[in-house]
């Protein structure tokens, strides 16, 4: 009995001899000690001390909303510009694009990015009529042409006048670029302003419901996927309208022709919440600035937007037949009084006292003029 309590002992005395050596080996000096949790200061020496960051940095996510279904080339771009930014960040900061109204359509852009609803999204400044007059003096009637000159136009007037920045003092701007020049694609062919009486014309708000009204047509707000049931039907007999939007609403079978009267042309922008833009990390925000907000950005899309033009353009005419319509300068001159008008009461209604709106159109003109020397083959 008295061999086993011996036995006993030693093999307690062997087991506390363990315990101490393990002890030992677990001192906080140690580098195989566990990790502690960031702000747990349960462990011996209240240590609080956070934990290095992963090897992949800041993690941040970006939400971008357009209108534009998945497949359509607007949508498939800045999905590019998403892909390129999460490569650039090595995956740290992620721009999640929401397609086909998805997050908000496109008359609920504005006011989704402004909420924070959206980080970012792609806004046209016809959606919401009236509130960027300043930066819409490039969709002043027959007065631009080129699109890649009328983007250089615009991003002019926007860096030189404070006046136009103020438009838009609530958002970040990151992109801001001129959309396609609209005709008059028709059933009929067009040549003069009095071709145009008495017919029903799809339309938008702004310059062209004023034009068509001096012209003596009746303007329909029609949407653009509405547009092929309304000249099929006949409800309408002419649209206002640009190439590339033709391809997508399948155009070419409902109109036979298109007057190249260069009605209006109006700003296209990729506009992002404030609180957003300032919450990127520090580590990403010259990233996404080249990638989201350079000139590049901008003159990339118009070139992509305007080349879709092109290319929808060949479909119609060489595909489809479609008669286009150049007309003479006596006939072009024919539109130009409703236009002038138009012009005119801009310039009266937008003149304050510190602000001289034609002068302001005048230096703008002057700026398209130095893009089409820069750019001249994309009058399209």
């Amino acid at each position: 009995m008295k061999k086993r309590i011996t036995k006993i002992l030693a093999i307690a005395l062997a087991l506390l001899m363990i315990v101490a050596c393990l002890a030992a080996c677990g001192d906080s000096g140690s580098t195989n000690a566990p990790a502690t949790p960031s702000g747990d200061t349960s462990s011996s020496g209240g240590d609080t001390s956070t934990p290095a960051p992963s090897s992949g940095g800041t993690k941040a996510t970006l939400s971008f909303s357009i209108g534009d279904p998945d497949t359509a080339s607007k949508t498939q771009f800045y999905k590019g510009l998403a892909e390129k930014t999460t490569e650039a960040t090595d995956g740290g900061l992620t721009v999640t694009v929401f397609s086909g109204g998805t997050l908000f359509s496109h008359f609920e852009c504005l006011e989704g990015v402004k909420s924070g609803g959206a980080d970012m999204g792609w806004f046209y400044t016809p959606w919401n009529p009236d509130q960027y007059p300043l930066t819409e003096v490039i969709g002043l009637p027959l007065s631009f042409g080129n699109q890649m000159a009328t983007t250089y136009a615009v991003r002019k007037a926007f860096e030189n006048f404070e006046q136009v920045r103020n438009e838009w003092s609530d958002l970040e701007v990151l992109e801001l670029y001129s959309g396609p020049m609209n005709y008059i694609f028709s059933t009929k062919p067009i040549s003069t302003a009095a071709d145009m009486k008495g017919l029903n014309v799809r339309a938008f708000a702004g310059a062209v419901t004023n034009l068509l009204a001096d012209w003596g047509s009746s303007a329909l707000m029609i949407g653009a996927t509405e547009i092929y049931d309304a000249m099929d039907k006949g409800t309408i007999q002419a649209a206002i309208y640009e190439w590339s939007g033709t391809k997508s609403n399948t155009l070419y079978e409902v109109f036979p022709n298109v007057t190249y009267v260069p009605l209006v042309s109006n700003p296209f922008s990729a506009i992002m919440n404030k609180d957003s833009y300032a919450s990127i990390p520090a580590e990403y925000k010259e990233t996404f600035d080249e990638i989201w907000a350079s000139d590049q950005a901008s003159f990339d899309f118009t070139e992509m937007f305007a080349q879709e033009c092109l290319d929808s353009r060949d479909i119609g005419v060489n595909d489809y037949g479609c008669n286009e319509v150049y007309p003479t300068d006596d006939e072009l001159a024919t539109f130009m009084p409703a236009a002038e008008k138009y012009i005119n009461d801009w310039i009266a209604k937008y003149s304050t006292g510190d602000f001289d709106a034609g002068e302001y159109f005048e230096t703008v003109k002057g700026y398209y003029e130095e893009g089409c020397e820069l750019y001249p083959d994309w009058n399209v």
